[in-house]
């Protein structure tokens, strides 16, 4: 694999990868304007940033990055800040994008060593340089096969790291109002007419990696944080993995009376009969087996039930890995209790960070309302805090 800056010769195949890459982000500018942007990134006398190629054997562009320049104060010097990274599909699993990747950092060490019109940056300042724009988060290691989820902006203002929820109704203003003091809230959202795909064993990878390429779409940076209700914890679990894979810091998890997947799944067939009979109206299945009442059809039940158990049959496919990010977990006061249901709703087998608990009043389906959101946000607000380094009182233990 060739690395090397892209010359005039290059726009004809370069232009249609960087197309490519706009249909991934949903983006639509002018072929006019991205074939602008390219001539002056391969332009000899433009210093604005340049336009990296990866070739292949045959010396055909399969990839790109584009590289920009920027002063950073805190440096007192010009750095390399890396834009855009994108690898034609078919051209993955080769190394193209590593080999950029260590391109733009051998361009970033030149710049910051001799930058234009000043004196030389001493090697230890070169180091934290090279060290601060490394840590930018790389592209994200996986594409979702579909659009699932819709970003709504609950409050749109603010300059701290914004909170993300994936939700299937919009339920988060209790708890985003309480949270608007200079922090954005986006919701995203599964649509109530979404159609709902085959399901897969990684149904909920492909779900996660679409609320993660629309996270990074908002905040390319972060710190991230994530809160979600019931299943969609699960999807908001592995789009925190998936984020952190690609260079982020672990996000922090608020995840709100979530079954972890795999807690049941992986209980003997006694104790998962023993939880199906404790949580089954069986009256109901009594008129129904007495073919005294008919089954609910998936045509006669409400769409957002429809939603819910697609999710739940994902989940069940769903074998999370260990997650090193911390964990704050919210769990309604008439939730079981007993040796079938564990307080952290089996999250202590997955969290390898800090795991909190907290009980909150109300039922499942009342959780999100007025009576536990302050609850809920003012742990919230802590943990943020704590990790933004901006002290604040720690909450009351509800």
């Amino acid at each position: 694999m060739e690395i090397g800056p892209a010359t005039e010769q290059d726009l004809e195949t370069v232009l249609p990868l960087m197309r490519a890459y706009c249909d991934f982000y949903e983006v639509a500018p002018s072929d006019e304007g991205l074939e602008e942007m390219a001539r002056a990134l391969v332009a000899v006398e433009d210093r604005d940033g340049m336009l990296l190629v990866a070739r292949d054997g045959g010396g055909t562009p399969v990839g790109f990055a584009t590289v920009g320049w920027k002063w950073a104060s805190t440096r007192g010097a010009r750095i390399a800040v890396m834009e855009d990274l994108f690898v034609a599909p078919e051209s993955r699993g080769h190394g193209a994008a590593d080999a950029l990747i260590e391109a733009w950092r051998r361009e970033l060490e030149t710049l910051v060593n001799t930058p234009a019109s000043q004196p030389a940056v001493p090697e230890a300042r070169i180091a934290d340089a090279v060290a601060e724009v490394m840590a930018t988060p790389r592209p994200l290691l996986r594409q979702p096969s579909r659009s699932y989820l819709q970003p709504f902006e609950l409050y749109s203002e603010g300059k701290l790291p914004p909170v993300f929820a994936i939700s299937q109704h919009s339920l988060y203003y209790p708890i985003a109002r309480r949270l608007a003091d200079d922090r954005p809230f986006v919701d995203l959202q599964w649509p109530a007419d979404a159609l709902l795909p085959p399901l897969v064993p990684d149904t909920i990878a492909d779900i996660a990696a679409d609320a993660a390429r629309l996270i990074r779409a908002f905040d390319p940076v972060g710190p991230y944080y994530l809160i979600s209700f019931c299943v969609l914890g699960n999807v908001a679990l592995e789009t925190a993995r998936q984020l952190q894979a690609a260079g982020s810091k672990a996000p922090t998890l608020f995840l709100l009376d979530t079954l972890a997947a795999g807690y049941v799944e992986g209980m003997n067939r006694i104790d998962r009969w023993r939880r199906y009979l404790q949580n089954t109206d069986l009256s109901e299945l009594l008129l129904q087996s007495l073919h005294l009442k008919a089954p609910v059809t998936d045509t006669e039940m409400d769409r957002s039930d429809q939603i819910m158990n697609y999710l739940i049959e994902a989940r069940k496919q769903y074998r999370p890995k260990p997650y090193p990010g911390d964990v704050v977990f919210f769990r309604s006061s008439d939730a079981k209790v007993g040796r079938l249901y564990a307080r952290s709703f089996g999250w202590s087998q997955i969290v390898e960070g800090d795991l909190r608990v907290y009980d909150v009043p109300g039922q499942h389906l009342s959780i999100l309302h007025e009576e536990a959101a302050p609850i809920i946000a003012e742990h919230m607000l802590w943990t943020m805090d704590k990790a933004e380094q901006r002290w604040r009182a720690p909450p009351v233990k509800p």
